[in-house]
C-alpha cells in the first residue's frame, strides 16, 4: 500500500513578514474566500489537505511555498489510515 501524505502550514511566512501581507495572493492563487482565509492564515499550524499521494501533496508544497506560505509535508499517521470496518458474522 502506497503511503499517504498531508500537508501543514506552519503559521508563518518564509521571510518572517506578517501573515496579513500574504492574504490577498494566497486568496487569489488559492481561490478561498475570507472565512478560508481567516482559518488557513490563522498564525498557527493548520493541515491544508491531507490523504495525498507523494506527488499531490509535493505539487501542494511547492505552491504554498511560492506564495511565501512556510509549509510541510509529512506521512499520514498509521492510525489514520483508512481501516475497513470488521465483516459482521454471518446469522445463522
Amino acid at each position: 500500500m502506497s503511503e499517504v501524505y498531508r500537508v501543514v502550514i506552519s503559521g508563518q511566512t518564509l521571510d518572517g513578514s506578517p501573515l496579513a501581507s500574504l492574504r490577498p495572493l494566497v486568496g487569489q492563487v488559492f481561490s478561498l474566500n475570507e472565512a478560508q482565509l481567516d482559518k488557513m492564515l490563522s498564525g498557527r499550524p493548520v493541515v491544508v489537505r491531507k490523504d495525498m499521494s507523494e506527488n499531490t501533496a509535493r505539487q501542494l508544497l511547492n505552491s504554498l511555498t511560492r506564495v511565501g506560505l512556510d509549509a510541510r509535508m509529512e506521512p499520514m499517521p498509521a492510525a489514520a489510515a483508512a481501516v475497513p470496518p470488521p465483516s459482521r458474522p454471518e446469522a445463522p
